[in-house]
C-alpha cells in the first residue's frame, strides 16, 4: 500500500472523488468543495443525531462553537483512545490534519 491524496468514496448514498480532500473539479476554499465525509459534515451529522435522540449530553457536546471544543469534549474520551491506538498500529505514518480546528458549524 502507498499513501495517496486521491480518495474515492462510494456508498449507496454518496459517490465522490476527492483530491487532497477536495471534491474533484472544485476549487479549494469553495464551500461546495467539501466532502460529505469532511470533519464539518460529520460534526453536523452528530449534532443532527443528538437532537433527534434528545440526548442532552450529546447535544451539549455537539453544540460547541468551535470544532476543537467539540473534539475535546470528555464524552469522546473513549473514541480518542481508540483512534490513537489505531493510528499507532494500523495507520502508521498517519499525518494528522491540524492547525485549522477553529471553524464552527455556522460558518460557510
Amino acid at each position: 500500500m502507498t499513501p495517496s491524496n486521491i480518495t474515492a468514496v462510494f456508498t449507496t448514498h454518496i459517490q465522490e472523488a476527492l483530491i487532497g480532500g477536495i471534491l474533484q473539479g472544485r476549487r479549494q476554499g469553495d464551500p461546495r468543495a467539501a466532502s460529505a465525509i469532511s470533519r464539518k459534515a460529520m460534526w453536523r451529522a452528530v449534532a443532527d443525531v443528538a437532537h433527534a435522540l434528545g440526548s442532552p449530553t450529546l447535544v451539549e457536546a455537539a453544540g460547541q462553537n468551535r470544532y476543537e471544543q467539540f473534539k475535546s469534549e470528555s464524552i469522546f474520551e473513549d473514541r480518542r483512545r481508540v483512534a490513537n491506538d489505531v493510528k499507532k498500529t494500523a495507520l502508521k505514518g498517519w499525518v494528522p490534519n491540524s492547525g485549522d480546528e477553529t471553524f464552527g458549524l455556522d460558518e460557510e
